[in-house]
């Protein structure tokens, strides 16, 4: 009897562990979905705005800006997707990293936010570095020689006048996405910590 009561018991707090479950995925959803939602609303306006604007210059200009706006779109993708795989990525060893505090402290581990951070955090990222990152790389794709070589290191002129600052500009980039993802994982740390620990050994963070 003690058995089965126990059982029932495991039983009903397993299926209030899943409603529970589901109703934060059911509201990570939402968050996502409105965020989405206002984010498309916004590129509409914008673009529609822009648009709008070449169309008072002259519907010859037309056709300059839809490749405008291909190379624009196409250049928010590559980033988008670049950045959602480094949040992504770092999650999962923020994750991994995590596991072992729980398990020494014998707590069952919470669903983090790892794929909805990850989209929200490439949009904002996207959308206010795309614009300069196409910049840059439209000269670096569309650079020309100019038939004369710098004195000191025998390069053409035209190197450091398209693709260096195009370069310097990525390699800045993920220096500075470095630096970002690492802060994050300290924030990430310490707030997990201070949730669901009301503290860490010394010991146990040396060995992790």
């Amino acid at each position: 009897m003690e058995e089965n009561k126990t059982t029932k018991q495991t039983n009903v707090g397993t299926i209030e562990t899943n409603k529970n479950n589901y109703k934060k995925y059911k509201k990570r959803i939402t968050i996502v979905t409105v965020f989405l939602f206002i984010s498309l609303i916004i590129a509409y306006i914008i673009f529609r705005g822009s648009f709008l604007e070449i169309k008072e210059i002259g519907d010859n200009y037309a056709n300059i800006y839809w490749q405008n706006m291909k190379f624009t779109i196409l250049t928010l993708f590559i980033n988008f997707i670049v950045i959602y795989f480094m949040v992504f990525i770092t999650n999962k060893r923020i994750k991994s990293g995590l596991k072992e505090f729980f398990d020494e402290e014998k707590k069952e581990m919470p669903k983090f936010l790892n794929k909805s951070i990850a989209f929200i955090s490439a949009v904002i990222v996207s959308s206010l570095t795309s614009n300069i990152i196409l910049e840059k790389a439209m000269l670096c794709f569309n650079s020309t020689k100019f038939g004369i070589s710098d004195p000191i290191l025998n390069m053409d002129i035209g190197f450091f006048i398209f693709q260096k600052p195009f370069i310097e500009l990525v390699l800045l980039y993920f220096i500075i996405a470095t630096i970002v993802l690492l802060l994050y994982k300290v924030i990430y740390y310490v707030a997990t910590f201070n949730i669901f620990f009301e503290g860490i050994d010394k010991n146990s963070l040396k060995k992790s």
